[in-house]
C-alpha cells in the first residue's frame, strides 16, 4: 500500500527553502505561484500530494514585471476524509 504524503510533508522534509513553486489543485486544476515554499499558506498543509513535476509558470518580479520561469508544480488535492 502506497501511503499519501501531505504538503506540510513535502515542504519541511524535501523542497528547498529557495524553490519556486506552483499549487495546482488536483480537482479544478487552478494554481497558485509561491517565489518560496514558506510563503505557501498553512491551509495546504493538509493536502495530499498527488503529483510532482517541473513547469514553467508565470511570476512577477520587484518590479511588478511579468517572468516566465521554471517551477515545481505540486498537484495537490484536499483529503475528502477530512471534510
Amino acid at each position: 500500500m502506497i501511503e499519501r504524503m501531505n504538503f506540510k510533508t513535502l515542504r519541511t522534509m524535501y523542497l528547498s527553502r529557495i524553490d519556486r513553486i506552483s499549487i495546482c489543485d488536483w480537482k479544478t486544476r487552478n494554481y497558485e505561484n509561491f517565489r518560496f515554499p514558506q510563503l505557501v499558506p498553512p491551509s495546504y498543509d493538509n493536502f495530499s500530494v498527488r503529483g510532482i513535476g517541473l513547469i514553467t509558470s508565470e511570476f512577477y518580479d520587484e518590479d511588478g514585471n511579468l517572468d516566465l520561469l521554471p517551477c515545481i508544480e505540486i498537484m495537490v488535492m484536499k483529503d475528502e476524509l477530512e471534510e
